[in-house]
């Protein structure tokens, strides 16, 4: 257990669901919009206020606690934020193409390959469908 890798008596001040989130991460992913526009690193001709970013952006904050996880696992292989949250997690958003196509995610560099949209309504059906069919592969 966890004597087995920390022997400081220290470690008992802890309660086990401290020590979970400390290492593992938060279970619920919480953010704000400020959180999101000052910690989301669009590339590649994106920027903060590229259309494509601010419907990402909304989608996020409307998605249920569970669903977010599931983004996460999407974009990095963890449905955690690591300790340090959106800052620490350094997610990548850039284009993809073509415009409507399912985004894609490469999760060794928590890249997520954003196309364009008509509507936020689009990008949420889309994302899902990324998102539900991925689930468990990582590339």
């Amino acid at each position: 257990g966890v004597e087995d890798v920390c022997d400081s008596p220290a470690i008992w001040a802890f309660e086990a669901a401290e020590l979970q989130e400390l290492l593992c991460g938060a279970a619920a992913p919480q953010w704000t919009e400020k959180e999101l526009k000052q910690h989301l690193k669009p590339r590649g001709g994106y920027n903060i206020a590229s259309q494509p970013v601010v419907m990402l952006i909304e989608e996020l904050l409307r998605m249920p606690l569970e669903r977010r996880g599931q983004f996460l696992e999407f974009v990095t292989a963890c449905p955690r934020l690591p300790h340090g949250g959106l800052a620490a997690a350094e997610i990548v958003v850039v284009p993809a193409h073509p415009k409507g196509s399912l985004p894609r995610a490469h999760t060794c560099t928590n890249e997520l390959q954003l196309p364009a949209f008509n509507s936020v309504e689009e990008l949420s059906e889309r994302l899902a469908e990324a998102m539900d069919c991925a689930r468990g592969m990582y590339e």
